[in-house]
């Protein structure tokens, strides 16, 4: 099942998408309608973003034994056992809005997407390795990305925690989809930027706490670090970029 903190990254981050991937598998039982609400920390890396945002996001799913249909996207587990998973998915890449702050993002505009691709994940104890490959289905921006992580999970009595770290390649059509400035949205006081394809490496921290049979709380963190392939683009201020947050989830 897809974990709160890549569904709470994909909608307040479109520009920089997350692959934390905890299995947290929901309250309750492993199918039915999931309903919760997040207070997400953004720690935007565009010029003129100085502080830290924090928003409210809803969130609203369906499950069943092999399928997840919501908000976040749809993904199906053709092949789900204790070692291997193998995972078909479709996720939206939602278009990054304008910084108030910030005159440089005028005329700058970016139409959200839909990506699918294919993850596989190799479970060893507490210890696992995943890979994800997406691409453009829409036509938006025609890029790639994909990623390799490593990380491990732990249960102590009604909490888990997922501790995680790797790298993501984004090929250049979807870096300047997220960093470039095309040479119409050039100006005196912006420079056309045409980025290279680059490798981002991250981390990410996930705790999750049942309450009861049907909720839980979930507690989550992801920071990446920026490469100088986008890193010099003119919308870029700082080296890095993360997410924080909290929230409550409760299966119906």
């Amino acid at each position: 099942m897809r974990s709160l903190t890549y569904f709470v990254a994909v909608l307040a981050c479109a520009a920089t998408p997350t692959m934390a991937h905890a299995e947290f598998q929901g309250p309750g039982e492993s199918e039915g309608l999931t309903l919760g609400v997040a207070v997400l920390a953004d720690f935007s890396a565009y010029e003129g973003v100085d502080e830290i945002e924090a928003n409210p996001v809803p969130y609203i799913a369906y499950d069943w034994e092999n399928l997840h249909i919501g908000i976040d996207g749809i993904n199906y587990d053709f092949w789900d056992n204790d070692v291997f998973e193998l995972t078909v998915f479709a996720d939206p890449r939602f278009a990054f809005t304008d910084p108030d702050e910030s005159p440089l993002f005028a005329g700058i505009d970016r139409k959200t997407t839909v990506e699918a691709g294919l993850g596989a994940r190799f479970n060893a104890g507490p210890a696992y390795a995943e890979i994800r490959g997406q691409y453009d289905i829409l036509d938006v921006h025609n890029g790639y990305e994909a990623s390799a992580r490593i990380g491990l999970e732990v249960e102590v009595g009604k909490a888990s925690f997922d501790l995680a770290g790797g790298v993501s390649y984004r090929d250049e059509k979807l870096n300047d989809h997220l960093f470039g400035v095309r040479a119409d949205e050039a100006r005196a006081d912006l420079a056309q930027f045409s980025p290279q394809d680059s490798l981002e490496p991250f981390v990410s921290a996930d705790i999750a706490l049942q309450l009861g049979r049907r909720s839980a709380v979930i507690a989550f963190a992801d920071f990446r670090l920026l490469r100088d392939e986008v890193r010099e683009s003119p919308l870029i201020g700082r080296k890095y970029t993360g997410t924080a947050g909290v929230a409550f989830l409760r299966r119906f």
